[in-house]
């Protein structure tokens, strides 16, 4: 893509190895992802019936019970003061479990921070308030140590009942699934396919990349993303019946839930070793409206390159100098100094 900053090969390989070894804890553990079987509540849940961002009410179990399916899905958060809950024996990517369930409590419920600290690893679950109980095929994230899986191995052949339990996990969304698996497995699901006309020509890579962000693959949040786009189109917010039609209550990690473009984000510097910009802003292919600006924590690209490249210096970026006169930054500062601007200003001029 043109008229974006580019990170030299060498730093971006740089930043993927330290990405990975920090989420992985120095390679002394495993991820998994599967979906939900069943959940264990223990003493009677709290229902709660949502009908549009943060309006809900509770409701009776008999109330619950006359709900269908979908409206179960949609509007309702069911919380317990403790469970527990059995995944899948099978996994949706390839891990060390193969054929073994795992289990989860609600006190090893930790989220990636990518939001808060900026640590980019599992970090404190009170950040991010009460979890929610998984229900049944709900996408879980999570992680084991190698210590609690060679005590599984251990203890399981002694006593077949002895469960693998999960150090840490949360309820994931299909985006980051996604996201997970372009950048740490380099690899695409099997829904990403490019018409074979494209297959060996130039315009394979562009097609392909399209077919990777297009519409809800990469972005989170589908009312916040139809909010913005409807501003940007008429300059009006979305009728309370827009809202309500588009409403889903979202059990997902904190940053679906509150941004549109984080995934998105960390594929477009992980993937295509780019820094995110106004020229490579997530495009809603399914609308003729382009939203200016990423809609991602103020933060977040400034700590990941504190996080992960913290010598970075403007050499290592390809197209640097041309995008600081386009946005009319003072090129004598650091790359940390105005990479903030670099992430949300819209260009002046034509490059």
């Amino acid at each position: 893509m043109t008229n974006t900053i580019k990170i030299s090969e060498p730093i971006q390989a740089k930043i993927r190895k330290n990405f990975i070894k920090n989420i992985t804890d120095n390679d002394n553990g495993y991820f998994f992802f599967r979906r939900v079987e069943r959940y264990f509540g223990i003493n009677e849940p709290v229902i709660y019936k949502y009908s549009s961002p943060g309006k809900y009410h509770e409701i009776s179990r008999e109330e619950y019970e006359k709900l269908t399916p979908e409206e179960r899905l949609r509007y309702i958060n069911i919380k317990y003061r403790n469970f527990t809950a059995k995944t899948r024996a099978n996994p949706i990517r390839d891990d060390k479990f193969d054929g073994i369930n795992i289990y989860l409590t609600k006190y090893t419920y930790s989220e990636i921070d990518v939001s808060k600290n900026f640590t980019f690893e599992f970090g404190d679950h009170r950040k991010y308030g009460a979890p929610c109980t998984p229900i049944p095929n709900d996408l879980i994230f999570g992680y084991i140590s190698k210590d609690t899986y060679n005590n599984y191995k251990e203890k399981h052949n002694d006593d077949p009942k002895f469960q693998l339990r999960a150090d840490k996990w949360f309820i994931a969304s299909e985006q980051f699934l996604r996201a997970w698996t372009l950048i740490v497995n380099g690899n695409d699901d099997i829904s990403v396919k490019v018409p074979a006309k494209y297959i060996g020509t130039d315009e394979y890579d562009v097609v392909l990349r399209k077919k990777r962000f297009q519409s809800s693959r990469l972005m989170t949040n589908t009312l916040l993303k139809r909010q913005i786009l409807q501003l940007e189109k008429s300059g009006k917010p979305l009728s309370e019946e827009e809202v309500d039609d588009l409403f889903w209550f979202n059990r997902t990690e904190f940053v679906s839930r509150q941004w549109v473009d984080v995934w998105a984000c960390m594929v477009t510097m992980l993937t295509y070793g780019e820094i995110p910009c106004y020229f490579n802003r997530m495009i809603a292919y399914d609308s003729e409206v382009q939203r200016p600006r990423w809609n991602i924590p103020d933060d977040l690209v400034r700590m990941f390159f504190v996080r992960f490249a913290d010598d970075i210096e403007t050499k290592d970026l390809i197209g640097y100098d041309e995008y600081i006169k386009s946005v009319n930054l003072d090129s004598k500062k650091l790359f940390f100094e105005n990479i903030t601007s670099i992430v949300f200003n819209v260009p002046q001029c034509n490059m």
